[in-house]
């Protein structure tokens, strides 16, 4: 029961995301999230964690190196002399015709 009403919550807050908190939208939610649960919970039940302290470690060390070179690089990149960089503002004005929205042809 405890793992349905997890991945029934999350399912939920996924839902209310989606929707912008619409009050109007919460009872398909829950009736949406309770059929995901199950779903989920049919498709891939709970099992124990197993916690792996050693592989953690290895994930961090590998992901600290990997920040670290991405770092130098972008340095290297942006201080680069054959790379004249001019960082500016660009104004962009999206314009949409007017009318309803197209939609996509159905093929």
């Amino acid at each position: 029961m405890a793992a349905f009403t997890a991945r029934g919550a999350g399912f939920l807050l996924l839902w209310l995301v989606l929707t912008d908190g619409s009050l109007a939208m919460v009872l398909p939610g829950l009736l949406a999230a309770g059929v995901a649960a199950r779903v989920s919970l049919a498709l891939l039940p709970p099992r124990p964690l197993r916690p792996a302290p050693v592989a953690l470690l290895r994930f961090i060390g590998r992901l600290a190196v990997s920040m670290v070179a991405g770092g130098i690089d972008v340095a290297r990149r942006a201080f680069s002399p054959s790379l004249p960089l001019a960082p500016g503002l660009l104004r962009y004005r999206p314009r949409t015709p007017p009318g309803p929205p197209a939609t996509p042809c159905a093929r």
